[in-house]
């Protein structure tokens, strides 16, 4: 039952029941939300369990940033029509099952102007669905990018920046040449 005596001290009002064993029985339950101290004690435990959902680990559903990589480095050279040079790389964050469905693009940079490689007429580049690598050849330039992309992607020839990440450009690396 509810305890409405109080005792003062120091002029201050203090519930004298105790809220542990008022918690026990659950028909007091008005009785104990009126100590003030009960009210911290509950409102301090929704808080911790609300935060607790908040900070829980992400789901193992949701799947890792997809991200290409240039291993595989050419030289640097002003982008001619000879020589070409092998470049490679990986992919990393996307399921074994899914890498067939991806392709990787190239571009080499030559006079402010980027270059799909190795040829306009084979823009795309297989990856190796075991262990994610990926390799073509390339004419030289200045810089290299490679783009991870859907196998549907159409690649521009030539283009001025490299396309940003969308829904057809998954991950993009550039490097320097040797």
């Amino acid at each position: 039952m509810c305890d409405n005596r109080n005792d003062k001290v120091n002029s201050r009002v203090i519930p004298s029941y105790n809220p542990v064993a008022a918690l026990l029985d659950l028909t007091s339950w008005g009785c104990i939300m009126r100590s003030r101290l009960t009210r911290y004690f509950v409102c301090a435990l929704t808080t911790l369990a609300l935060l607790s959902f908040g900070t829980a680990s992400p789901s193992k559903n949701k799947e890792k940033k997809p991200l290409v990589s240039i291993t595989k480095i050419p030289h640097s050279g002003p982008g001619a029509p000879t020589p070409t040079e092998a470049i490679g790389g990986s992919v990393k964050g996307i399921e074994s099952n899914k890498l067939k469905d991806l392709r990787i693009v190239v571009y080499a940079l030559a006079r402010d102007t980027w270059y799909v490689q190795p040829t306009v007429a084979h823009p795309l580049t297989s990856i190796d669905d075991h262990d994610g690598t990926w390799e073509t050849e390339t004419h030289l330039g200045t810089r290299y990018a490679a783009l991870l992309v859907k196998a549907s992607y159409q690649a521009q020839a030539t283009t001025d920046a490299i396309p940003n990440l969308d829904d057809d450009v998954l991950a993009v690396a550039r490097v320097d040449g040797k």
